[in-house]
C-alpha cells in the first residue's frame, strides 16, 4: 500500500486557535502552527502600547497600567468593527518595569502605506512579556500556551494573593461558570479568564491549591486562595483566551501557498490588525491586509511574516518564489494609499480598487518594487505565474474600460460592462524591474470573461484559463473546441448565460494566440487553475455542471455522478485534442481549485468537495468530516487511475485553495477552515481554533 505523511497545522497569519482539535493517528508531525509570538511596538501601532501579540481574530496590546485585549468582527454590511476588554490592577504600580523575554526566531515587516518613514522592519519576537513587580513581591507574566494567551502571577514568599485585584472596562456583563471560568460578555464576543490554577513549588514538586474568583461589590475581581505556605512562592496561574464571535466572518484566510528549493513554504491570504483606542475620534487604526508569512522547512518556526497594504481592504491572491528567495504576492486593494515604489509602472487608474504585484526582498522587510495595475473601475489579480527571467506574468477580471494595454492581442474590451453582469479577461507581463509591462491584453468576447489560472513555460509563452459566458471568445483554427456550448436560459431581467471553461496559449511577445479553445458541455464549467507537465502540456482543473462535459475513453471517471464534479483535464501539446480529460467527484457538490504537476506528469488536484462518495484511495482521512471537506488527489499521469486521494476536513466546511509541489514531489497545500475539530498532527502548536474561517496549511509526503 502507498504510505504517505500528512504534516499539517491550522494557520492564517500569526494565529492560533484556542480549543483542542482532534489529531489523525496515522499522521506524523511537520508543518505545524506557529506560537504565540510578542513584539515590541516600534511605531506600528498607538503610541501608549509597549508590547502586541496576535491572535487571529484577537490581539492583546501592553501599556504601562493596562492590557488591552481586541476582537475583530464585521456588521451586517461587513464593514470591520472592533470592541475591546481593557484589563487594569487595582492600586498596583503606575510605571511597572516591562520586558520582553525568550527571544525567538522570527521577523516582523509591517509595510503600510507608501510612506517608508511609517514602514517598521525586521522586528524582533519574543516568547513572553513581564511586568515586573506590578505590587510588591509579585510580577505578571503573559505568554502562550496551547494555542491559548495565558498570564501568570508570580508571588515571591510573604505576598498575599488576596490582595491582588482587577477591574475590567468594555464589559457588558460579568458572571462566574460552573466551572470556575469568569465569563465576560462583550459587545461582539465573549472572553474568559479560565478558572485560576494555583500552586506553589518545593524541592522540585508543585503542589496546587483550592483557589477561585470574587466579584467584588464594585465590579472588581479578586483571588481567593486556600492553604497557602507563605514561606513558598506562589503562582497564579489563569488563562485568557476569547470564546465565539457573535456574527463574525472576519476574512481571515490562506489564499495560496508557494514552496522554494529549500522546502520553506510561503502563505499570503488577508487578516484583520488594529488597535483599539478609547476616543472615537482617533478611530480604531482597523483594517484588512494583505500578509506574507515565511516558514522553515520544518514548519515548526516562523522566518518572517510581513504586512502589506493601507487604510482600507488589501488582499493576496497568490504567491510565487523566485531562486533567491523573493516573494512575489498579488491580489487586489481598495487602499489609496497601498505601498508602492519608485520608478515602478504606474497604472492610468484613477479609483482606489486596484489590482497589485509586490515583490519583498528576501528577507521580507522592504519593497524590491511594488506597483498597481488597473484602470478607472474594479480590477483584482487572481493568479500569478514567475518564469526564469523573473518575469511576472498575471490574470484577473476588470471592468475598467482604460485598463492599461500595451502590444495587445486584444487592445479593446468587447464585453457587457460589470454594472450588466459583465467584465473582462485580462493577462500582463511585468518587466524584471517592475518598471514597465512588456505586453497587457483584455481577453475576451461580447459578455462575461475571466482569468483564473495562469502559468508559463521554459519558451515564456503564457497560458491562461478561466470561463467564458461569449460565444466569441477568441479561438483558433484547429483548436480542440472552437463553439461555445453552455446554453442560454431566458430570463428577466437578463437572460442568463451559461459558461464553459477555455485555455489560451499566447505566443512568446504576447501579440498572438498559439491556440485557444473552449472546454465544456451544455450546462456550466468553470476553470480555476493550470500548470503545465514537463512536455508543456496544459493541465486544468475546475468544476462543471455538465454531464457532456468532454471526458476521454480511458479516464478514471466518465460520468457526472453529482449536481457539480470536479474535472482534470490534460490537453495535448498542440491544444488540437485531449491527452486525458476526467471527472473527479461523488454525487454531491465538487470543485477543483488548484493543480500542480510533478516531473513524471502526475496531476496533484486540490479542491472542496460535499460528497460522502468522493473517490478515495490510500486516504489519510476515508470520510467526508462536515458539510464540506478539502480534498487532495493525485492522479497517473495518463489520468486514468488514482496514486491517493483524501479529505482533509471537520465538522463544519472546509476547502482548499492551492497546492504546490517541492523537487521532490511533496504537496504543500492551504486553504480555509471553518471546524473546531480541523485534522492537525501530534506536536502541532496550533491545533485548535474557534468560530470563523481560519487558514490553515499542510504537508503531504507520499
Amino acid at each position: 500500500m502507498l504510505r504517505k505523511t500528512l504534516l499539517l497545522a491550522t494557520l492564517i497569519f500569526l494565529q492560533v486557535s484556542l480549543y483542542p482539535q482532534q489529531f489523525l493517528n496515522n499522521a506524523a508531525a511537520g508543518l505545524n502552527g506557529l506560537p504565540i509570538s510578542f513584539e515590541e511596538n516600534h511605531g506600528q501601532v498607538d503610541s501608549n502600547v509597549r508590547y502586541l501579540a496576535h491572535a487571529g481574530k484577537s490581539a492583546i496590546y501592553f501599556t504601562p497600567n493596562e492590557a488591552v485585549l481586541a476582537l475583530y468582527s464585521r456588521d451586517s454590511q461587513k464593514k470591520p468593527l472592533v470592541s475591546a476588554l481593557r484589563m487594569q490592577w487595582i492600586g498596583a504600580n503606575a510605571q511597572p518595569e516591562m520586558v520582553a523575554e525568550h527571544p525567538l526566531p522570527g521577523r516582523i515587516n509591517y509595510l503600510i502605506g507608501r510612506d517608508p518613514a511609517n514602514w517598521h522592519t525586521d522586528l524582533p519576537t519574543f516568547g513572553q512579556v513581564r511586568y515586573r513587580n506590578l505590587f510588591p513581591g509579585v510580577d505578571a507574566v503573559f505568554f502562550g500556551k496551547d494555542g491559548e494567551i495565558e498570564y501568570d502571577l508570580v508571588l515571591r514568599p510573604g505576598s498575599d494573593p488576596e490582595k491582588i485585584s482587577f477591574g475590567l472596562e468594555g464589559v457588558q456583563s460579568m458572571r462566574l461558570a460552573s466551572n470556575g471560568d469568569l465569563v465576560l460578555r462583550l459587545a461582539n464576543g465573549e472572553v474568559r479568564h479560565r478558572r485560576p490554577m494555583v500552586y506553589q513549588e518545593n524541592d522540585g514538586a508543585r503542589h496546587w491549591l483550592s483557589a477561585h474568583y470574587v466579584i467584588h461589590n464594585n465590579k472588581t475581581i479578586g483571588y481567593e486562595v486556600a492553604g497557602v505556605n507563605r514561606k513558598l512562592p506562589l503562582v497564579i496561574d489563569p488563562t485568557l483566551s476569547y470564546s465565539t464571535y457573535i456574527g463574525s466572518d472576519t476574512p481571515d484566510s490562506v489564499s495560496s501557498v508557494a514552496v522554494d528549493q529549500f522546502g520553506q513554504a510561503y502563505i499570503t491570504g488577508s487578516t484583520v490588525f488594529g488597535f483599539p483606542t478609547k476616543n472615537p475620534a482617533q478611530g480604531n487604526q482597523l483594517g484588512t491586509d494583505a500578509f506574507v508569512t515565511k516558514l522553515s522547512s520544518s514548519g515548526r518556526s516562523l522566518i518572517y511574516s510581513t504586512i502589506l497594504g493601507g487604510s482600507a481592504s488589501d488582499t493576496g491572491n497568490t504567491i510565487a518564489i523566485d531562486r533567491f528567495g523573493s516573494a512575489y504576492v498579488a491580489g487586489e486593494t481598495s487602499s489609496t494609499d497601498f505601498p508602492t515604489t519608485p520608478g515602478a509602472f504606474q497604472s492610468p487608474g484613477s479609483d482606489a480598487d486596484n489590482g497589485f504585484v509586490t515583490k519583498l526582498s528576501p528577507s521580507g522587510s522592504s519593497f524590491v518594487y511594488s506597483l498597481l495595475l488597473g484602470g478607472g473601475d474594479s480590477d483584482t489579480i487572481l493568479s500569478m505565474a514567475l518564469d526564469t527571467e523573473h518575469r511576472v506574468y498575471v490574470t484577473g477580471a476588470t471592468c475598467s474600460l482604460n485598463f492599461p494595454v500595451k502590444n495587445a492581442f486584444q487592445p479593446v474590451a468587447s464585453g457587457q460592462n460589470c454594472a450588466d453582469g459583465g467584465g473582462d479577461a485580462f493577462v500582463a507581463r511585468i518587466n524584471t524591474a517592475g518598471t514597465d509591462l512588456d505586453y497587457s491584453t483584455y481577453l475576451d468576447g461580447s459578455f462575461e470573461s475571466i482569468g483564473r489560472g495562469i502559468a508559463v513555460d521554459s519558451a515564456f509563452h503564457a497560458y491562461v484559463t478561466g470561463s467564458t459566458e461569449s460565444p466569441d471568445f477568441p479561438t483558433t483554427p484547429g483548436a480542440f473546441q472552437r463553439t461555445l456550448t453552455a446554453k442560454v436560459i431566458p430570463s428577466f431581467p437578463h437572460d442568463i448565460h451559461g459558461s464553459n471553461a477555455y485555455v489560451t496559449k499566447f505566443s512568446e511577445d504576447g501579440l498572438s494566440l498559439v491556440y485557444s479553445t473552449f472546454l465544456g458541455g451544455t450546462v456550466s464549467d468553470d476553470a480555476a487553475a493550470i500548470a503545465l507537465d514537463s512536455s508543456g502540456r496544459a493541465c486544468v482543473t475546475g468544476s462543471t455542471q455538465s454531464k457532456d462535459f468532454p471526458v476521454t475513453s480511458g479516464a478514471f471517471q466518465k460520468s457526472l455522478r453529482g449536481d457539480t464534479n470536479a474535472f482534470v483535464t490534460k490537453l495535448q501539446i498542440s491544444g488540437s485534442g485531449l491527452f486525458y480529460s476526467t471527472f473527479l467527484g461523488g454525487s454531491g457538490t465538487d470543485g477543483g481549485s488548484s493543480i500542480a504537476v510533478d516531473s513524471f506528469g502526475r496531476a496533484y488536484v486540490a479542491g472542496g468537495t460535499s460528497s460522502t462518495d468522493f473517490p478515495v484511495l490510500n486516504p489519510i482521512q476515508a470520510h467526508l468530516g462536515g458539510p464540506q471537506d478539502a480534498f487532495v488527489t493525485k492522479l497517473s499521469a495518463t489520468g486514468n487511475a488514482l496514486f491517493y486521494s483524501t479529505y482533509l476536513g471537520g465538522a463544519a466546511a472546509d476547502s482548499a485553495n492551492s497546492i504546490r509541489l517541492d523537487s521532490n514531489g511533496i504537496a504543500y497545500v492551504g486553504g480555509i477552515t471553518n471546524s473546531t475539530n480541523f485534522p492537525t498532527t501530534p506536536g502541532a502548536f496550533s491545533r485548535t481554533k474557534k468560530q470563523g474561517s481560519d487558514g490553515w496549511v499542510a504537508k503531504i509526503a507520499p
